[in-house]
């Protein structure tokens, strides 16, 4: 069965135009199965202190293969201090960080660029 898909446009002046599309076949849904990958990053249970003040509580984090995420928060909430971590310039306190699902145990900027980061 075909359909015809219509859509308003406005041309530079404000006025609209009414397009439509060429019919389309439809094609018929395919089940494709979903290969479980691990995640390009896992943080779990990060924690830093500097002296009296907690930068990082517990904080997870996973990003997953092809995919691009934005850290935000107010100043003070610890998003620079959690990507120092990662990129081996502080240490956290506790957690533990996986690189495509293995333990890294990253300690310095070398071992981050080495895991891939």
């Amino acid at each position: 069965m075909a359909a015809l898909v219509a859509a308003i446009s406005f041309d530079g002046l404000g006025r609209s135009r009414r397009q439509r599309s060429r019919p389309s076949l439809r094609v018929p849904d395919i089940q494709v199965a979903r290969l479980t990958l691990p995640p390009a990053i896992q943080m779990t249970g990060i924690d830093k202190r500097f002296g009296a003040v907690h930068a990082n509580r517990a904080v997870d984090m996973t990003v997953e293969k092809g995919t691009v995420h934005g850290l935000i928060g107010e100043n003070g909430a610890g998003k620079s201090t959690l990507m120092s971590i990662l990129y081996g310039f502080y240490h956290a306190d506790a957690g533990a960080i996986a690189i495509n699902g293995k333990p890294s145990l990253i300690r310095t900027p070398a071992d981050a660029i080495g895991s891939g980061i």
